[in-house]
Formats: structure tokens, sequence, C-alpha cells
């Protein structure tokens, strides 16, 4: 009786101490990860999220800006049989390029309900968009991206053949749709960043989500910084 009583006490006084090593490191006692872990976690993909700001602030409108104005002669192909500059010979020419390149936050759409139609009574289904988060794209096996949308502007230039140019007609700008640009976790273009690990887990993300990868086809994905030669 007297061995069994002494085990009791052990195990109570073992079960009440509050300085007892953690088994799982990313969890404390009160079942949120501390601050400074995830500190550190994000210095660890701070090299991949910063690179993919650094496109988003100023490598996307640099890298739009090198490819400048482009050119289409006016020529009628029945009469015109020389291609290029003629002295003396006057030309019609537009010039285009783009502008206004913007890379959005990933969304998704769905159909929430209708509206008749004027005469036949038809419904047509309307479309809301609503925040895409990694969580979902993981689910789903779908890419977590969001749209790049610019303004294609094009405008009439009228040459003397002798060096000079004036513009006929103003800037025409029409936007236009891109297609679908993958989104770094946890990079400005995502609907994660800056959210706190208790903002996470509302979300029901990883509350110690750190980024620095891409989400293609339900799939995580990180380009690696080195390269390893053969």
């Amino acid at each position: 009786m007297s061995v069994v009583t002494k085990k009791s006490k052990a195990s109570t006084k073992s079960g009440g101490d509050s300085n007892i090593r953690q088994t799982v490191p990313s969890f404390h006692r009160s079942h949120t990860c501390r601050k400074s872990d995830v500190r550190k976690l994000h210095r660890l993909s701070a090299p991949h999220v910063e690179s993919f700001n650094y496109f988003l602030d100023v490598g996307l409108q640099r890298g739009i800006s090198d490819i400048g104005i482009h050119e289409i002669d006016m020529i009628d192909p029945s009469v015109e049989r020389g291609v290029g500059y003629v002295p003396g010979k006057s030309a019609d020419t537009i010039q285009f390029w783009l502008e206004n390149v913007r890379i959005g936050m990933p969304t998704k759409s769905q159909s929430y309900g209708t509206t008749s139609g004027g005469g036949g009574g038809g419904a047509a289904a309307l479309q809301k968009s609503t925040k895409l988060y990694p969580r979902e794209c993981r689910e789903l096996g779908i890419m977590y991206a969001a749209p790049i949308t610019g303004e294609f502007c094009y405008q009439f230039v009228k040459r003397d053949g002798y060096g000079n140019e004036s513009a006929s007609g103003s800037i025409m700008r029409t936007s236009r749709n891109f297609g679908m640009m993958p989104i770094m976790v946890m990079s400005k273009a995502c609907h994660l960043h800056g959210k706190s690990p208790t903002e996470l887990i509302k979300r029901r993300e990883e509350q110690t989500e750190f980024g620095g990868y891409f989400i293609v086809s339900g799939i995580e994905r990180c380009v690696r910084l080195l390269q390893v030669p053969r």
C-alpha cells in the first residue's frame, strides 16, 4: 500500500509541473505558437517571399517598360511592292504598347441568385467573386493564381518621309486580361500576407504558415534558389 501511495504522489507531482518539456515544439500550453517561433520561420522563407514582392512592386513594371513601343506600317500590298522606309514618301503607322499591367489577388467565382429575362421569363445566374485561399487550392487540386490585367494602347502616326512624324488622333486604350499568374503563398498578393497565427487558424490555415512556395494543381512547389552543377 505504501508503494502505491508513493507512485500516485509522484505522478500527481509530475502532472502539476508547468515546466514539462513539450513533445511538439510548435505548440505550447496555450495551443497557439509564439510570435518568436513564427518570426524564425518567416526568416527561412524571406529570400523567396521578398524576391516575389520585388517582382510585384518593381520587376513587373520594368519588364513591361523593356518591351517598348512596336510599330506596323499600313500599306496596300496590291500597290506597294517595297517594304521599309522610302525617303520623301508619306506613310501611316500604328504604334502599340502596354501600360498599367497589374497582378490581382486570387479570387473564385460562384453563382448566386437569378435575374428574370425581359420577355422570355428566363433566368441568368449572377457571378460573385470571393477570396481564394491556399487551403482551398490544396483540397480542390487547383492552382493558387491571380489574374494579370493591363491596357493595350495604340495610336496612329503620320510620317512625311523626311524623318518627321505627327500623331493623327488620340491614344486608344483597351483593357485586357492576359491570363493567370501563380501567386507565392504569404507574398503581398496572397490573402494570408500579414495575418497572425490566430487569424490563420480562423481561416483554417496552418498557424505556422511561412510561405515561399506556389500551389500548382493542389501540390506545393518551391523554386530552388541554388543551382547545383552536375
